[in-house]
């Protein structure tokens, strides 16, 4: 598999065979042992340090070898952001496997075009994509199972507070440092990606990049972070929220390429609704966020929401200092750290960088291509220009043409087109790449970046849209005549029908069919016959199409029909909207949804529940009430050291040995502890109030110091909803409540599935800190000594949280205080603890009913 190559420059052959700087950076990063990865799945975070990844990546890279992939074979990759898209990416690199990824929200159609395209060999998948079975029957690797993958046994991902993070730190990584030995071989213009940036209506089109492209960057960057080492240091760990996709080369770089020159960790999470965004930030202590524009766009939004007077541009010229003051709460909800955002993948509007930074924020902007992998020139964060891109990396050389192209020539600049040579030499000339866009370059060298010269469209996703590929779907249809596709951050189609069609129709097919990126927004009928075009060349005139629209737009048509019409005008100008239109006809992409659903809130003026709205299917149904997102409060106080100090005395001072006398025990099965590492779930058959005081009276100290027992939320319903009950309800549940967090160290966990997510995403915080959890699956008290049906729930929890669950039965404990007792009287009690059982799948009730069977076994 070789790409076609570009005109020579001169390039002499030594330089052409020089060996590839990857292995080389790869071995060095290999010997890290500070954090590297955090991967937040929703429930749970997975910490991973340098030499974990490096590891894994060896590993991969050897079973790579064992499937028959050789030097020059196409990897696809189709997954979220995690942990195991940069195993494989370097997995790939050390082995001289072709990397070839696939945007996360692509359709399927889509994957088939790239694969026949490429060839592939192979075929890794995320968690949160289609799960395809190859069209050529090629094998198919999970991620998620590359990411706990080792030679014999799991190689566990550590959390910074694991006892046995040490005990991993102190084996070397062979398996890397092999793989760095062994790539030898590998040239600096070997193929390592072919990234695509069209669509499914046309030939996919795919940029090669080699090694020397990606390793072209690494020193400059280094060179430029150097100097501030010293300064970065009082931040560790410095953690960047990276939410730009790991196919898009800017994200890779920003994940993969460029926190080991900090040295840096990456925050991957799953969802980017603002209330999570902002969560994450806060709660892990992030210092840069990494975004496209739109992601700003909505976090202004959630910002002003809350804090009105954040629009006050009044003082924009103040000092630093004094604008952080002003907006101290701004800052606060965020976290102290956080203090820069940088943007990459579209252009940002001069009034988002205004906002963000007269709250006093950096904003570090970035300009590239995936030509050229991907990054031109960076603002320096410590030497900020607004409204440019910064000054080119050394080693990117950068022309102004006469007519304003901007054009680039230099290492990192892609040697073509995979297999479409009339693309290749259409983009270079004379040995410089035309980027398509217009610019400048200040007195002070940074560039400008004034508009794109190319018709191609960027989303405020920074994904790509060619007019070419939606007006092809469009001509097809009955009823087009011809078709033309303008727009600058979203579709907008230009429609000459025949007689008695239908705009909305048509449109309406068309989405059904188009990638989600793709999908039409607004829609005109053009009243003028013939759309115009070049004498010549018969090319549509797209400029002199979208002025006529502009000067139209008044006079569009939109009919919401809905008591909401001017909330959807905003998400489909030009559109005809009903109550019946469904959302998916809307065409809005994941984080067009979010913000529909921030600016229903704010005119509803409350917080909707993200599961109900996500149920939402037509227009219509905005109208309905929705659930309310009910937020609990979680203690964070019982983890502090004054409560572990206050509860140890209690526990093994008072408690406990009342416990051990009123329930004289007969413990068994406690050697099947003798093995497991925490964290992991208790789950008990439930008998008595005293049933948490028994286990933690049998539990080995190393257990019963760093276990946390759920408790029924509506136990403590007077706490939770204090205006149902009379005060002295209140006063004295409140008091109960808090006795037990603090000296048991519990959680409130609800019966319903209504705050579900929370309780389960506060385990996976405990889990995160290495506490075991405690779980009556049953939730009611035996009523005549037999064990009832557990609930699915348990099984959720052991899934989502990936923890082993030890198997608990307690047999005379309702002797001891029964179901209507108030004091507990001696009487003999059997605690049998069972083996780890290690569950797998999502069926959660087989899961749940797995946990009840080993129980019942005991």
């Amino acid at each position: 598999m070789t790409p076609d190559s570009k005109p020579s420059d001169g390039a002499s052959i030594e330089t052409a065979r020089s060996l590839s700087e990857l292995p080389q950076f790869f071995g060095r990063i290999a010997q890290y042992h500070d954090e590297f990865i955090v991967y937040d799945d929703g429930f749970r975070g997975w910490t991973f340090r340098y030499l974990d990844i490096a590891r894994l990546a060896g590993r991969f890279a050897s079973r790579l070898r064992a499937q028959g992939i050789r030097k020059g074979d196409a990897v696809m990759v189709w997954s979220e952001s995690r942990p195991g898209w940069i195993v494989a990416l370097w997995g790939c690199l050390l082995e001289g496997a072709v990397v070839v990824p696939v945007e996360p929200q692509s359709s399927v159609d889509l994957f088939r075009k790239v694969e026949q395209k490429v060839r592939a060999r192979l075929v890794l998948l995320g968690d949160r994509v289609p799960a395809v079975t190859s069209s050529g029957q090629l094998p198919i690797w999970l991620l998620s199972e590359i990411e706990r993958s080792t030679e014999q046994a799991p190689l566990e991902p550590v959390s910074p507070s694991s006892k046995h993070a040490q005990r991993n730190a102190a084996a070397a990584p062979d398996d890397a440092h092999g793989r760095a030995a062994a790539s030898s071989a590998l040239f600096a213009d070997d193929m390592a990606e072919i990234v695509f940036t069209s669509g499914t209506t046309a030939e996919p089109k795919g940029v090669v990049i080699t090694h020397r492209n990606l390793a072209a960057q690494l020193q400059p960057i280094e060179d430029q972070i150097a100097p501030y080492r010293k300064y970065i240091r009082p931040f560790a760990p410095l953690r960047i929220l990276n939410l730009l996709p790991m196919s898009h080369l800017f994200g890779q770089a920003l994940a993969t390429f460029v926190p080991p020159l900090i040295p840096a960790s990456v925050l991957f999470i799953s969802s980017t609704s603002p209330h999570e965004i902002v969560r994450q930030i806060r709660s892990r202590h992030v210092c840069i966020l990494v975004s496209v524009p739109k992601v700003l766009e909505v976090l202004r939004d959630f910002v002003v929401h809350r804090f009105p007077n954040a629009v006050d541009t009044s003082r924009k010229a103040e000092a630093w200092p004094l604008r952080w003051w002003r907006f101290r709460a701004i800052h606060r909800m965020f976290g102290w750290k956080f203090c820069c955002l940088v943007v990459g993948g579209a252009p940002l509007p001069a009034d988002l960088e205004q906002f963000w930074t007269n709250l006093g924020f950096v904003v570090v902007q970035g300009y590239g291509l995936t030509e050229t992998a991907p990054v031109i020139s960076f603002s320096h964060p410590f030497h900020v220009r607004h409204g440019t891109a910064g000054r080119p990396l050394a080693g990117v050389n950068v022309r102004i043409a006469e007519d304003g192209e901007v054009l680039v020539r230099g290492d990192n600049v892609t040697p073509g087109y995979f297999e479409a040579p009339r693309e290749t030499s259409g983009a270079f000339r004379d040995g410089w790449f035309h980027t398509g866009d217009f610019g400048e370059l200040d007195a002070e060298g940074n560039l400008i970046i004034r508009g794109r010269k190319k018709e191609m469209i960027v989303t405020p996703e920074g994904l790509k849209v060619f007019p070419e590929d939606v007006e092809a779907v469009l001509n097809r249809m009955p009823g087009v005549r011809e078709s033309a596709v303008v727009g600058k951050d979203h579709v907008r189609a230009v429609l000459v029908l025949e007689p008695g069609a239908s705009a909305d129709e048509i449109v309406r097919r068309a989405n059904a069919i188009l990638e989600d990126h793709q999908k039409i927004r607004s829609v005109s009928t053009w009243a003028g016959g013939e759309l115009p075009r070049t004498m010549t060349t018969r090319k549509l005139r797209r400029a002199e199409i979208a002025n006529a629209i502009e000067q139209r737009a008044g006079q569009l048509v939109s009919k919401p029909g809905t008591d909401f019409s001017s909330l959807i005008e905003k998400y489909a100008p030009g559109r005809t909207v009903g109550p019946d239109t469904t959302i998916e006809e809307l065409g809005l992409s994941s984080l067009d949804r979010i913000e529909l659903m921030m600016d229903l809130e704010t005119k509803l003026d409350t917080r909707i529940d993200e599961s109900a709205f996500a149920s939402v299917s037509r227009v219509a149904d905005l109208a309905k009430p929705m659930a309310v997102a009910e937020e609990t409060s979680f203690p964070a106080y019982n983890r502090s050291w004054i409560a572990k100090l206050v509860r140890g005395i209690s526990l093994e001072g008072i408690l406990l040995p009342i416990t051990r006398t009123v329930a004289r025990r007969k413990v068994s099965g406690l050697e099947n502890l003798d093995a497991v590492r925490g964290p992991v779930v208790f789950a008990a058959n439930h008998q008595s109030h005293i049933d948490t005081p028994v286990i933690l009276a049998t539990l080995p100290l190393r257990w019963r110091r760093r276990i946390a027992p759920a408790m029924w939320k509506e136990y403590f319903d007077a706490h939770f909803r204090p205006e149902r009950h009379s005060r002295r309800e209140r006063w004295m549940n409140s008091l109960l409540y808090r006795l037990v967090t603090l000296l048991f160290n519990g959680f409130p966990i609800p019966q319903t599935e209504t705050g579900a997510r929370e309780s389960i995403r506060y385990m996976g915080e405990l889990a995160d800190e290495g506490w075991s959890i405690l779980i009556f699956p049953e939730g009611e008290r035996t009523a005549t000594g037999e064990i009832g049906r557990f609930f699915p729930g348990v099984g959720m929890i052991a899934s989502r949280l990936h923890l082993s669950v030890v198997p608990i039965r307690l047999r005379g404990v309702d002797g001891v205080l029964p179901r209507h007792a108030k004091w507990p009287h001696a009487g003999p009690v059997e605690v049998k603890i069972g083996p780890p059982i290690h569950l797998q799948g999502e069926s959660y009730p087989a899961l749940a009913k797995q946990i009840e069977e080993a129980v019942r076994g005991l």
